[in-house]
């Protein structure tokens, strides 16, 4: 059996048409969609910096199974931690083409250690953090240079957990057969063997128990790259599992020549790169080149940062012989196995976070207290206060709630409110922008070889250098969005009454009563409620959204009381509203005279903040180098140019005031996942 439409695409076609439209407040992705999964390509112009200088990183969301640019996540994530897993810095950016390029500043007193970029989207947070993208770098103070001795360099690469995986896979021409290591045993009378990658399978087959049962598979059915061998048995249990690589070769290379010998500081140079059979005019990100001051080698700069089917945080070994032993030691969760046999996968139950678009992305759920359970069919409002705007929704049978706002420009106050009188132990609680999970990164040993403390010292003269010489920017001034009045949302009201034209009546109470047609007070004991007189059939089915300054108010008692002075106008909409996944029988705002909620206290149960929008990063050109200019110009970064699609093509590229041993390095991968890596040095100066 054989599936030929992957599961990600309904996820892709499903979102699209939720996402396509500007919607103000959206309805949830049920927990029974499929189990996409994204991962970040996340790249670093070096491995060793100084505290004071700014790591440039270049980052991709691609589709896990593919490796082809994901068109789900609009928006990505990245932190600095230290050693500990604490974050010290948060980017929440707007990606472009899927892709971003940006820089991250490093305090001038960041101790000496080890330090974590980490890169995930909003969707991938909800899927085990072990899926997040992690690039580990040195970070050296400069004024701790001499404190630091001379140790061997690391060449060992982490090392990964063991998986006993109990599948032995034999290939022929056209077939591959897979056997069981041990005699199985289990419940039921048949086994399964499912071929699959994390979020799709490919192959899928029933076989009667036996002990010398085994399965054969077209190897035209195995897609290229990782996929992985499960055997279960009737009743879920997983007996045996391995990883597979269909690929002929883990990389291919790329040919860099660069012919020239004596070198000119600040001349103009060309490189020539031929990758014969390289395919990436499609949607794969093609090449990326990156030439630099060579640093000295490390652990991981000999493996890929992943394979289709597998996470870019994975470091897959290089050389055949690893990386067979890498495929022998790693598998899936069984999560994931389990998921393609279950109505609702067990990996995305209780699914919490949306795919984010050009937008920002207000999230949470209502919650019991007192049972700790979700509270479905809640009406959730919120109330952008410098917009003058009002959304609302019901949370569903997870009690979550999600808002959009595809236009909004520039940070907005936010309170988020009951619609209904809530139940007294009910809560809203709302996500955090960025993942609560705790973070441990792996403990690695801190020691610097001699080449890394000539380099650390090089690097140091050159940021002083630059301190001397460079002139200081001044950031330019944060502009704030104005908090102008803008239309309402049910604009036009059916009626707008003005408390100046009328004569000054005991309370608001007196107000509705006497002058708001249509518009009554309810009173039961010491509440009151507001409500409208409708002649629409089926209007008494649905309530009446009561705001002040646009924020709802549950229980209008207290609003009633106040004196009449306090209000500028009263608008009633006495028709069926329809706002977003909500349905209003009518509607009826308050708008106080100075704006300050007519002097009472917001409702109880309501929470507020301010909506955090996505930073937007414009792609920028390398930087171009000045000829002219007498300033010393040191950046150990001469060119990061991304994108590159073609089999051959020409580097052009500047030298500046460095001089030094330099690398030009070509990697990247193509339409079928295949990666591609080749690499060239030249010298500037005199000596070795």
């Amino acid at each position: 059996m054989v599936r030929n439409f992957p599961k990600y695409l309904i996820l892709i076609l499903f979102l699209n048409s939720i996402f396509g439209n500007a919607l103000h407040a959206q309805s949830p992705l049920s927990n029974s969609e499929g189990n996409f999964r994204e991962t970040v390509w996340l790249q670093t112009d070096r491995n060793l910096y100084l505290s004071g200088e700014k790591i440039t990183f270049h980052a991709r969301v691609l589709e896990q199974d593919t490796y082809k640019t994901s068109a789900l996540s609009k928006n990505i994530r990245i932190e600095l931690t230290n050693s500990d897993g604490a974050s010290l810095i948060r980017l929440n950016l707007v990606l472009n083409d899927a892709g971003i390029e940006g820089s991250m500043p490093l305090s001038g007193d960041l101790k000496s250690g080890w330090y974590c970029l980490r890169a995930y989207t909003n969707w991938m947070r909800n899927f085990p953090d072990s899926d997040f993208t992690v690039v580990s770098v040195k970070v050296i103070n400069p004024g701790e240079i001499a404190k630091f001795h001379e140790s061997p360099p690391d060449l060992h690469p982490p090392v990964l957990p063991t998986q006993k995986n109990g599948l032995v896979i034999t290939a022929s021409n056209h077939n591959l057969i897979i056997k069981p290591v041990k005699p199985t045993s289990g419940s039921g009378e048949n086994l399964r063997l499912l071929v699959h990658r994390s979020g799709t399978w490919y192959w899928f087959e029933n076989k009667k128990l036996a002990e010398t049962t085994s399965f054969t598979v077209p190897k035209d059915k195995i897609p290229e790259g990782i996929v992985q061998f499960s055997l279960l048995a009737d009743d879920g249990t997983v007996i045996a599992r391995r990883l597979w690589n269909n690929s002929n070769s883990i990389f291919n290379p790329v040919t860099v020549s660069f012919g020239q010998d004596k070198i000119k500081l600040r001349s103009q140079l060309k490189a020539e790169y031929e990758a014969s059979g390289f395919d990436g005019k499609a949607d794969a990100p093609g090449f990326s080149v990156l030439i630099s001051i060579k640093e000295p080698d490390y652990a991981g700069n000999a493996r890929l940062p992943g394979m289709p089917g597998w996470t870019c945080n994975s470091a897959i070994p290089e050389t055949k012989e690893d990386f067979e032993k890498w495929l022998e030691d790693n598998c899936y969760s069984d999560e994931i196995i389990h998921a393609f046999f279950q109505p609702g996968p067990e990996i995305n139950k209780g699914l919490l976070h949306l795919p984010e678009t050009w937008a920002s992305l207000l999230s949470g759920r209502v919650i019991d207290r007192k049972t700790g359970k979700p509270v479905p069919e809640a009406g959730i409002g919120v109330s952008l206060l410098a917009a003058n705007r009002f959304d609302a929704m019901k949370t569903n049978k997870d009690g979550l709630f999600y808002f959009t706002f595809p236009d909004i420009k520039g940070a907005s106050d936010y309170i988020l409110s009951f619609i209904s009188e809530p139940d007294s132990t009910w809560s809203i609680e709302v996500f955090n922008d960025f993942e609560k999970r705790p973070f441990k990164p792996r403990k690695l040993p801190f020691s610097l070889s001699h080449e890394e403390l000539e380099y650390a010292r090089e690097l140091s003269t050159n940021l002083q250098l630059n301190r001397i010489y460079s002139k200081e920017e001044v950031p330019e001034p944060v502009r704030k969005d104005p908090a102008i009045r803008e239309k309402p949302f049910y604009d036009p009201p059916d009626k707008t009454i003005y408390t100046d034209n009328y004569i000054e009546l005991a309370n608001v109470g007196e107000v509705v009563y006497e002058v708001v047609p249509n518009v009554q007070v309810h009173r039961e004991g010491n509440k009151a409620h507001i409500g409208v007189y409708s002649i629409q059939p089926f209007a008494h089915d649905y309530e009446t959204l009561v705001l002040l300054d646009g924020i709802p108010l549950t229980s209008q008692k207290e609003l009633l009381d106040l004196p009449p002075g306090r209000i500028k106008s009263i608008d009633v909409r006495n028709k069926i509203y329809i706002h977003g996944n909500y349905v209003f029988s009518a509607v009826v705002n308050f708008i106080s005279r100075n704006g300050d909620f007519a002097g009472l206290k917001l409702p109880g149960h309501s929470v507020q903040g301010t909506l955090s929008l996505p930073s937007r990063i414009q792609q920028k050109a390398p930087a171009s180098l000045e000829h002219d200019s007498p300033v010393p110009q040191l950046d150990p970064l001469l060119l990061w140019q991304t994108g590159l699609k073609f089999d051959t093509g020409t580097i052009e590229f500047s030298v500046n005031d460095l001089y030094g041993n330099f690398k030009i390095r070509v990697f990247g991968f193509d339409t079928d996942g295949k990666w591609w890596m080749g690499k060239s040095e030249f010298r500037i100066g005199t000596g070795k």
